[in-house]
């Protein structure tokens, strides 16, 4: 998502931008923040933590009783659901949602969240039954964000190229390098760096899976 969308978004003919200029975002039509961002070239601790499959989100400032941060602790209590932005590259947003704020820290100034997935979010919150599953499916939904996030990642950084990691393929004859990069491989279990990469359309990552081609080492 680019940042003019998110900014220019609209509900029943009024403006409600879904980001602003500080990380945790209340439009003036809001009584509680409506979204959480994550940029990842500013100086902010927040940080996923794959072991208990939470997102640690920092405070804004030192004071725990800035307007924000009380903000973020009241939709704690009441269980207010949260848009979670993650941009990785300026102007350029992966967004997931529900997020819930599920701890607070403030000795650390840090905040804990966990994303969930709707379906099941909303039919126990409208149901209005206890949902005991929800703490098990929150750390499993959110380490599948981490991984997506992963994923969003490296593709940004195959499709945008990185000074001092872009390694130039050679592709074959096939047609690789005509049919335009949409599309980033990488090794299940690598890391994301882009020398492991290389873009590929739909149709020749399909063929790539189906090792219709491969890439040489040289």
């Amino acid at each position: 998502m680019s940042r003019p969308s998110l900014e220019s978004f609209s509900l029943g003919g009024k403006r409600i931008p879904l980001v602003g200029p500080q990380g945790i975002w209340k439009p003036a039509v809001c009584e509680l923040p409506l979204s959480i961002t994550t940029v990842a070239s500013l100086p902010y601790p927040d940080a996923m933590d794959e072991q208990i499959g939470r997102l640690s989100y920092a405070y804004r400032g030192t004071d725990p009783y800035h307007r924000d941060n009380v903000g973020l602790r009241t939709a704690h209590a009441e269980r207010v659901p949260l848009v979670y932005f993650h941009s990785f590259v300026p102007g350029s947003y992966v967004a997931s949602y529900p997020a819930f704020v599920v701890g607070d820290d403030p000795s650390s100034l840090m905040f804990a969240v966990q994303v969930d997935d709707i379906s099941s979010a909303y039919a126990n919150a409208t149901n209005q039954v206890a949902d005991n599953g929800a703490e098990a499916r929150r750390e499993y939904v959110t380490r599948a964000v981490r991984q997506r996030l992963h994923q969003e990642l490296f593709r940004e950084r195959v499709l945008r190229g990185v000074p001092g990691e872009m390694r130039t393929v050679q592709p074959p004859s096939s047609g690789v390098a005509r049919c335009g990069p949409h599309h980033a491989r990488q090794p299940p279990e690598g890391d994301p760096v882009v020398s492991n990469g290389v873009a590929l359309c739909k149709l020749h990552h399909a063929a790539f899976d189906r090792l219709f081609f491969a890439v040489r080492p040289d």
